[in-house]
């Protein structure tokens, strides 16, 4: 189980990737990683030819249904500031309420390409550290 935005929870069914990783950023936001995040995923799905939207402020739709959510949460501990970015991406799900729907449902990704996807975002973010 998970939690969403407005404190809603999620369960991660089989066919999705959850995940969420830590930012020591110590200082102020200056550039949302939320967005940065959301704006790597739609760029890199573009070579599939789907036309992903972004749905302000944290999520992914195709054809105006949610397959991606992402969550950002900052809090102080011991004087350091960490920013914590999660993330449910509905892969290869196939019985989803109607206004749910997964990647495989357009294309057929294969689990390395998630993971790949994923890898680009986290180094994306990363590199731009410079920008918190």
């Amino acid at each position: 189980m998970g939690r969403g935005s407005h404190g809603r929870h999620w369960i991660s069914e089989d066919g999705g990737l959850y995940l969420s990783y830590q930012f020591l950023i110590n200082g102020i936001c200056r550039q949302s990683p939320l967005r940065r995040l959301l704006d790597v995923v739609v760029r890199e799905l573009s070579c599939f030819k789907l036309d992903v939207r972004i749905k302000q402020p944290n999520d992914l739709l195709l054809e105006e249904r949610k397959f991606m959510g992402v969550i950002a949460h900052q809090e102080c501990i011991a004087g350091d500031t960490y920013l914590t970015l999660s993330v449910g991406l509905n892969v290869s799900q196939k019985d989803l309420p109607p206004q749910f729907t997964s990647l495989n449902q357009y294309t057929n990704v294969e689990p390395i390409v998630i993971e790949q996807l994923i890898d680009k975002c986290i180094i994306e973010i990363y590199n731009s550290m410079g920008a918190f």
